[in-house]
């Protein structure tokens, strides 16, 4: 090979690591090329863990997986595999068959603690069962401390029949509680201190519409309580000022996934709110092969949640916008979530009513910092953008494709057509929005500087109605 073909090699090869390094700044959903569900996600040491179900090793047909498997990060893109942590059986819990569900954890007196569901009351077979294990890292140095379960259906009084997905929470004051329970009631139990007994009776928690997923969390002062409301169901929650309840319930904070469970995690990491959750995503997914994705989870200012926008572009440890419960500038995958305002009225694209449904009318209305007027540009190549709702992960469209003047502008399911693709062109020092299919502009039916006045496609002008800014 000559000197000046070796050099063209070296800068061809420093040029595609630089698009690979590109590339990977944000994680894709799912963040793990393989089947795994029931994320349980912690910051240990500066480095996040996460725990999951192996969806992988089961039989396809059911959730009759035998081991558990985790993952770490710093930086929510690039995930190290960790293994196979523990198994039911030999070199495990030799005390179970079956059933490896629901992961939990937490760091105490030096050790992890990993709470881990087995022989699962399926179809009416089965005792349910809570084991733990205590390891000397996140992964690693695993041994069963009890030789048996911390909790067993029917063993301790009131543990229901379905005593599953165990959720560890301890309280500023260091105590530690357990959470579990699926569709026969949520219950709790609070822990000794060696994180490998009970201390005291098992009691209900009543939450309105639990089914299954229990995860507590605490922010400002306020213990939120949110888990899976159905097969399948969106995850909703409920709020309170003690971890002893009454627990008021506050609504969504993720709408129903494509698989007929769902399961949570919260997670605070890097001064920002990011929800992992489960759907299918992956080629030859089923309700028994599960994926994991990221995206942002975001706070009102009154310390309720926003319901979670899921995105097929995930985040990095810098997306979700710090700390601002109501965010107008949002880092995310591609670019920054917006408030898009019109020139001539100063009123922003919103999402009419609000409505979460195909075909909803989009207009302009009067600033107000919900999610149904806030937008990610989801870059499509040329030039071209998807522009994302936040509040209904749906894409601004021209209705019908139309490329008549006055076609009305809806949101849509995401898709391929170029009605959902728009040019954000600039006119001096502001910016013309133009579907790709038609190549005309996004105006304001009338010019009108009215709240709820609709948005419509009309043939490029100079009128300011065509102009827009974002921030």
């Amino acid at each position: 090979m000559s000197k000046k073909a070796s050099i063209l090699l070296v800068v061809f090869l420093v040029l595609v690591m630089t698009i690979i390094t590109t590339i990977v700044a944000y994680a894709a959903n799912p963040i793990i090329n393989r089947f795994i569900a029931d994320p349980a996600v912690y910051v240990f040491n500066g480095r996040v863990y996460m725990y999951n179900t192996d969806d992988q090793v089961n039989s396809g047909s059911t959730w009759d997986s035998k081991s558990w498997r985790a993952y770490s990060s710093t930086d929510l893109v690039n995930w190290t595999d960790e293994g196979a942590f523990w198994k039911v059986g030999s070199g495990g819990f030799t005390w179970a068959s079956n059933w490896a569900w629901a992961p939990s954890a937490a760091t105490k007196n030096g050790f992890y603690y990993i709470y881990l569901p087995v022989d699962a009351n399926v179809g009416g077979a089965g005792v349910a069962k809570i084991g733990v294990i205590r390891c000397t890292t996140p992964v690693s140095g695993c041994v069963d401390p009890i030789g048996g379960p911390l909790i067993q259906e029917g063993r301790e009084a009131n543990t229901g029949s379905e005593p599953i997905d165990p959720q560890i929470f301890i309280d500023d004051d260091g105590t530690p509680y357990l959470f579990f329970g699926g569709m026969h009631g949520l219950k709790r139990v609070r822990l000794n201190n060696d994180m490998i007994s009970l201390n005291g009776s098992i009691t209900n928690v009543t939450a309105q519409g639990f089914a299954e997923s229990a995860w507590i969390h605490k922010r400002n002062g306020t213990y939120y309580l949110s888990y899976s409301s159905g097969w399948p169901g969106p995850i909703q929650y409920s709020t309170s000022t003690s971890i002893n309840g009454p627990w008021t319930f506050r609504g969504n904070i993720l709408a129903s996934q494509n698989t007929n469970t769902n399961h949570q995690s919260p997670l605070f990491y890097n001064n920002r709110w990011f929800l992992f959750y489960q759907k299918g995503m992956l080629s030859g997914w089923s309700n028994y092969r599960r994926n994991v994705a990221i995206d942002c989870m975001y706070y009102n200012a009154d310390g309720t949640i926003q319901q979670v926008t899921t995105t097929s572009a995930g985040v990095n440890s810098n997306s979700c916008g710090g700390t601002s419960p109501t965010p107008t500038r949002v880092p995310t995958p591609s670019g920054t979530v917006y408030r898009i305002t019109n020139r001539n009225s100063g009123k922003v694209i919103d999402v009419q009513q609000p409505n979460l449904d195909n075909g909803a009318r989009i207009g302009q209305y009067t600033w107000n910092s919900n999610a149904w007027q806030q937008w990610q540009f989801v870059d499509k190549g040329g030039g071209y953008f998807n522009i994302v709702s936040r509040h209904s992960g749906k894409c601004l469209d021209v209705n019908g494709a139309s490329t008549a003047d006055g076609a009305t502008i809806i949101q849509w399911t995401c898709g391929s057509g170029t009605n959902q693709q728009f040019q954000w062109a600039a006119t001096g020092s502001y910016f013309q929005l133009k579907p790709r299919h038609s190549n005309k502009c996004i105006n304001v039916v009338g010019s009108s500087t009215t709240d709820g006045a609709f948005l419509e496609q009309r043939t490029c002008g100079s009128g300011n109605s065509f102009q827009w800014s974002r921030q």
